[in-house]
């Protein structure tokens, strides 16, 4: 009987571990999707203000893996308000994450041929 108590403590402290290990980023992803709804209810200004705050809250993309999405995201919420220098920033920082990817759609955005030499 002691050795079924032992077990089942363990198995609660690993299942717990295990929980509580993946809860790290959720936080950030709830406030993600809530900036997705906002800019797409057209509340880009609220959404701006999430998306900044995800970047601030992990700066070296130690718990957000995809920070360079959030940029992404920021530079498109930027576009939309006309704030195209903010934008280009973002396409910069992109560039220097190495996701050409994300800085060329958001070139594409801008409608800007050759942002390269900003």
């Amino acid at each position: 009987m002691k050795r079924i108590q032992i077990f089942s403590t363990i198995v609660c402290i690993v299942v717990l571990s295990l929980f509580l290990c993946s809860c790290r980023g959720f936080e950030e992803q709830l406030m993600y999707n809530k900036a997705q709804r906002l800019h797409d209810d057209g509340k880009i200004k609220e959404a701006i203000v999430i998306y900044e705050k995800l970047l601030k809250m992990d700066p070296k993309d130690q718990v957000i893996p995809e920070n360079a999405i959030v940029m992404y995201d920021l530079a498109v919420a930027y576009i939309d308000i006309g704030n195209r220098r903010k934008a280009v920033d973002l396409v910069k920082k992109l560039k220097r994450k190495r996701r050409g990817d994300l800085a060329r759609e958001v070139e594409k955005l801008l409608h800007v041929d050759d942002i390269i030499n900003y």
